[in-house]
């Protein structure tokens, strides 16, 4: 953000110097004139040094505004834990994780990891009651990534028998072939 307002600003700068500069050319006056080309010339040498100045102190970081920071994607899944959104809360939790692996050893993290899995479990149990097979095979396959304890969970919950029968949750829960 800081990047994009220094060169509108450089533009403006820019464009106020060509503005002098026909001032200049138009009123007659020399020196107008030359101070417009003065400024135009100089724009670029002046946001190289602004952008450079800014880099070496680390007020901008070169890729900062190409990727979420770790940190950032692990508060955005903790906002969407507190709002019940867990799709996206997993989502960014992944995301962290992919960019810092050292997210996985805090506290945080585990506990939101076992509520979504206990989460898509859940779902997973109600899908599979009202027979809404794809779902409910997603969920349980999130809720045995997240929580491998699931698996044995769903090998003898009720609310999963009648998924049971399908060769997807068969596979997913490692047992056998009817």
């Amino acid at each position: 953000m800081v990047v994009v307002k220094i060169i509108v600003a450089l533009l403006v700068v820019f464009a106020v110097g060509i503005f002098i500069a026909v001032l200049g050319e138009i009123g007659d006056s020399g020196g107008m004139f030359f101070l417009g080309l003065s400024i135009v010339f100089l724009t670029p040498v002046i946001a190289s040094v602004i952008i450079i100045f800014l880099l070496f102190f680390r007020i901008i970081e070169p890729s900062s505004e190409s990727k979420p920071s770790a940190e950032y994607l692990f508060d955005q899944a903790r906002t969407y834990w507190n709002k019940k959104e867990m799709d996206s809360c997993l989502w960014n939790l992944r995301k962290a994780v992919e960019l810092d692996p050292l997210y996985r050893e805090k506290a945080t993290y585990t506990k939101m990891k076992l509520g979504l899995a206990e989460h898509f479990y859940n779902r997973a149990c109600m899908r599979s009651v009202e027979g809404n097979e794809p779902g409910g095979v997603r969920d349980l396959a999130k809720a045995i990534e997240l929580n491998p304890s699931c698996r044995e969970k769903a090998k003898q919950d009720k609310a999963l028998e009648w998924a049971r029968q399908d060769p997807r949750v068969r596979r997913l829960l490692g047992m056998s072939e009817m």
